[in-house]
């Protein structure tokens, strides 16, 4: 994959984002970390095993401090970030060697940003982020260029409806770029309220604000424009009703999704047709489909 930072990001838990991650991880030169605990053998909520994180030799990896006796690779601490989190600092050292690692690095926009910044200024050539639960957001082109969007039966025990939440997210990375330049945000409220049509907000497109502007008379002359598809926080009803009634919704800026995995395995119980699953989520999306447990 063609890209200088990746993230992984999930549709929920148990989708597969950690086997996705293991099997991009067997490159030369790449930088990662994580959005939230990962790596551990067992999942803290449902207690089924989980896969663990495997790096080679002279990848560079930033978690918190007191996981570092969990990691079984021989290290160099090269940086201490002064990061804070809820497990410590976040420090970043190199694998002396090949083996397992836990992850647990910041949460906050600015702070992945610097912390991209050490990785590159260290010599990485590529970063990659494992993103947490339904954390979308961290996906945002401040952070990513590209990203890896993984989903499975975890999500729900209708395939279908799995694959219609999931052709909704990739329909939002998909959205028209805005010509216009940058603006100042406004309250999307009161600028309709004022009669404006042409509407920008650098924070999040909520699900009620989304829903009165449907409601309005003159929503087939509106026109949304957000920073990025992780701020519109609105559902797939309340957004398919919007563009509908002729509203328009535009980003400043894009990630694009590099590929999806597929995980027919559910972790609940439930499993979907591998072959059906790949194919009809193949159909929703010009990007690959791959189930990762088999193809890569």
């Amino acid at each position: 994959m063609d890209y200088k930072t990746l993230v992984m990001i999930g549709m929920c838990k148990n989708a597969g984002k950690t086997t996705a991650l293991n099997l991009l991880l067997d490159q030369e030169g790449l930088a990662v970390t994580s959005v939230g605990k990962d790596g551990e053998t067992v999942d803290a909520v449902t207690k089924t095993p989980k896969p663990q994180i495997f790096v080679k030799k002279g990848t560079l990896v930033a978690t918190a401090s007191s996981l570092l006796s969990a990691c079984s690779v021989t290290r160099e601490i090269l940086v201490a970030t002064a990061i804070s989190s809820p497990l410590g600092e976040i420090v970043v050292f190199k694998c002396m060697d090949d083996g397992f690692v836990e992850l647990a690095g910041p949460s906050i926009t600015s702070q992945l940003v610097a912390l991209k910044k050490i990785f590159f200024g260290l010599g990485a050539k590529k970063v990659i982020i494992d993103g947490a639960l339904s954390r979308k957001s961290i996906s945002s082109a401040k952070i990513a260029n590209a990203a890896v969007l993984s989903t499975g039966a975890s999500y729900d025990k209708n395939m279908h409806t799995v694959i219609d939440d999931t052709a909704f997210i990739l329909d939002l990375y998909s959205l028209p770029i805005s010509k216009n330049s940058p603006r100042k945000s406004e309250d999307l409220l009161e600028s309709v309220a004022k009669g404006k049509n042409e509407l920008y907000t650098s924070g999040a497109l909520s699900e009620g604000v989304l829903k009165k502007i449907s409601s309005l008379k003159q929503v087939n002359q509106i026109i949304i424009t957000v920073d990025d598809p992780s701020k519109i926080l609105a559902s797939r009803e309340t957004v398919s009703t919007f563009i509908k009634r002729g509203g328009s919704l535009q980003l400043l800026k894009s990630v694009k999704i590099a590929a999806v995995t597929v995980n027919p395995y559910s972790a609940y119980g439930w499993n979907f047709d591998k072959d059906a699953f790949k194919k009809e989520m193949q159909l929703r999306t010009s990007v690959p489909v791959i189930n990762a447990w088999e193809e890569l």
